[in-house]
C-alpha cells in the first residue's frame, strides 16, 4: 500500500476514535436525541461558516442533478438514526455501539460495488475477516451481557450504518465534498426538529461544555472524513480505517469505563488489527 494511503487511513482512525470519546459523556447525561441535535446544529453552523470558501462549488453543484442533493439529505437523515441507536447503546456499553463498524464494513463493500468502487483481493480478504471478528464479538463480547433490546438495536444498527458510506460513494465521485457535508448536516438537524426536538434550553446549546464539544469534534472530523474519501482513498477503505479505531476504543471502554475485561478486550483488538495487515502489505 501506498504510504500516502496508510497516512490518510491513519487520520481517519483519529476521526473516528475522537467520536465516542466525546459522545459518551453525553450519552450518560442527555437523551439519545439531543445529541443528534447538536451535532446537527453544529454541522450547520460548520457550514454557514465554511460557505464562503465554497461558493463556487455551490454554484457548480445546483448545476447537478435534484437526485444528488436528495440522497445527501438522506445521509442525513441515516446519521440521525446512527447517532440516537449508537447514543442509547453507549449509555450501557461504548465499545457495542462502536463494534458494529466490523459487520458494516461487509455490507457496505458489497453494496458500493454496484456504484464502482474496485476492491483488490486483499482488501476483500480485509473485509471478509473483519466481518467474521464482528460476528463473534456480537455473540461473545460485551454485547452478550446486554439486554434483549440493545442486541436488536445494535442489528439494525449494522444495516443503518452501511447507508452512510454508499451515499458517500454516490456523492463524493459528483459533487464536492463540502456539499455533502453541508446537506447531510442540515438533514440531521431537520430529522431532529422532527423526531425527538431535543429538550435542551436553547442558551445551554451553546454553553453545555459536553454537548459543544462533541457537536465541533463531530463537525471537524466529518470534514477532514469527507475530504480525504473518494479523492484520497476509497469509500469502504475509508470507513475500514476508521474501524480500526474500534479496539482503541474498547480498550478505553474497559479501563475507564468499566465494560468487560481488558485483556479480552485487547485480545479482539489484536486480532481485527492482524485482519487489516493483507491490505498493509499488500
Amino acid at each position: 500500500m501506498l504510504q500516502s494511503q496508510l497516512i490518510v487511513m491513519f487520520i481517519l482512525l483519529l476521526c473516528a476514535f475522537s467520536r465516542p470519546i466525546v459522545l459518551r459523556p453525553v450519552a450518560k447525561m442527555r437523551r439519545a436525541g439531543d445529541a443528534a441535535y447538536f451535532i446537527g446544529l453544529w454541522m450547520c453552523i460548520g457550514a454557514l461558516v465554511m460557505l464562503p470558501l465554497f461558493w463556487n462549488e455551490v454554484v457548480y453543484a445546483s448545476k447537478l442533478s435534484p437526485f444528488i442533493w436528495l440522497v445527501s439529505l438522506f445521509k442525513g437523515f441515516t446519521l440521525w438514526a446512527c447517532i440516537v441507536l449508537m447514543q442509547m447503546i453507549r449509555t450501557h456499553s461504548s465499545s457495542s455501539a462502536e463494534f458494529r463498524g466490523m459487520m458494516t464494513i461487509g455490507i457496505l463493500a458489497c453494496m458500493n460495488i454496484y456504484f464502482g468502487e474496485v476492491l483488490s483481493l486483499l482488501q476483500w480478504l480485509s473485509v471478509g475477516l473483519l466481518f467474521v471478528l464482528g460476528v463473534v464479538f456480537t455473540l461473545k463480547g460485551h454485547l452478550s451481557s446486554l439486554p434483549a433490546k440493545y442486541k436488536w438495536m445494535f442489528l439494525a444498527l449494522i444495516f443503518i450504518s452501511a447507508l452512510p458510506g454508499v451515499t458517500d460513494q454516490v456523492v463524493l465521485t459528483k459533487a464536492h465534498w463540502y456539499i455533502h457535508f453541508a446537506l447531510s448536516g442540515v438533514g440531521i438537524f431537520i430529522t431532529s426538529l422532527f423526531y425527538g426536538r431535543s429538550r435542551m434550553p436553547l442558551r445551554e446549546r451553546f454553553s453545555d461544555k459536553n454537548a459543544m464539544i462533541a457537536g465541533i469534534t463531530w463537525l471537524v472530523s466529518e470534514a477532514i472524513i469527507l475530504s480525504l474519501l473518494v479523492t484520497y482513498i476509497p469509500v469502504t477503505l475509508g470507513v475500514m480505517a476508521m474501524t480500526m479505531s474500534v479496539p482503541l476504543t474498547m480498550l478505553v471502554s474497559a479501563v475507564f469505563w468499566d465494560e468487560g475485561h481488558w485483556k479480552e478486550q485487547v485480545l479482539i483488538g489484536g486480532v481485527s488489527y492482524l485482519a487489516i495487515l493483507p491490505i498493509i502489505l499488500g
